[in-house]
C-alpha cells in the first residue's frame, strides 16, 4: 500500500516483492541496491526448484526414449529405482513451488484488497471534500444574499433620509417664505 506522509510516500515490503517477481520487474527506484540485490538473489533461488522441476522431467524423457524396447511391443525396460529417485526430487522441489504459487496468489489477493481499501478511502475523503466545498458555497451564497438585503436597506434609508432632508428643507423654507410675508 502507498501511504502518503506529508511528502513523502511510503510502499509496502510486499508490493515491491510482487513487482520484482514479476519479469524481472525493476525496483530500483524503490529500495537501496543492496537490498535490490538481495531480493534478485532471493527470487532466483526459488526460481532454480522450477528449473530443476523441469529438468528432472526432462531426465525422466530421455530415460524413457533411450531405453530399450521391448520386441514386437511398445514397452521399454527401464531402471526402476533410477526413475523413483527422480520422482523424489520432484516430490521435493514442488511443495517449494506450490508454497510460492500460493504466496503469490495471496499477495495477489490482500495487494487487490488494500487497493480497494484505499480506493474507499480516497472516495470517502473526495465526497468528504465536496460536502465541505458545496457548503463553503452555500455560506459564500448566503453572506452574498445578505449583503445584497443590508445594502438594500442602506440604499433605502438614504433614500428616505435624503427624501426627509428634501421634505424638511421645503417646510424651513415654506416657513420662512411665510414668515418674511408677514414681515413684509
Amino acid at each position: 500500500m502507498v501511504s502518503r506522509g506529508g511528502s513523502y510516500a511510503y510502499l509496502s515490503s510486499s508490493i515491491v516483492k510482487e513487482v520484482a517477481m514479476f519479469d524481472g520487474g525493476d525496483v530500483s527506484c524503490f529500495v537501496p541496491e543492496i537490498v535490490e540485490i538481495a531480493l534478485r538473489k532471493k527470487i532466483e533461488e526459488g526460481g532454480n526448484n522450477m528449473m530443476d522441476v523441469l529438468k528432472l522431467l526432462e531426465e525422466i524423457e530421455d530415460i524413457l526414449e533411450n531405453s530399450s524396447t521391448m520386441p514386437f511391443s511398445s514397452k521399454v525396460v527401464i531402471d526402476v529405482d533410477e526413475i523413483y529417485s527422480i520422482i523424489s526430487e520432484i516430490r521435493l522441489k514442488l511443495p517449494t513451488e506450490i508454497e510460492q504459487a500460493k504466496w503469490i496468489k495471496d499477495e495477489r489477493q490482500r495487494i487487490l484488497a488494500e487497493a480497494q481499501k484505499e480506493a474507499d478511502t480516497l472516495l470517502d475523503e473526495v465526497e468528504f471534500r465536496i460536502e465541505e466545498l458545496i457548503e463553503q458555497d452555500e455560506i459564500t451564497k448566503e453572506a452574498n444574499r445578505r449583503a445584497e438585503e443590508i445594502i438594500t436597506k442602506a440604499q433605502n434609508n438614504a433614500k428616505e433620509i435624503r427624501l426627509g432632508t428634501l421634505e424638511y428643507a421645503d417646510n424651513i423654507l415654506q416657513e420662512t417664505q411665510e414668515n418674511l410675508k408677514k414681515y413684509s
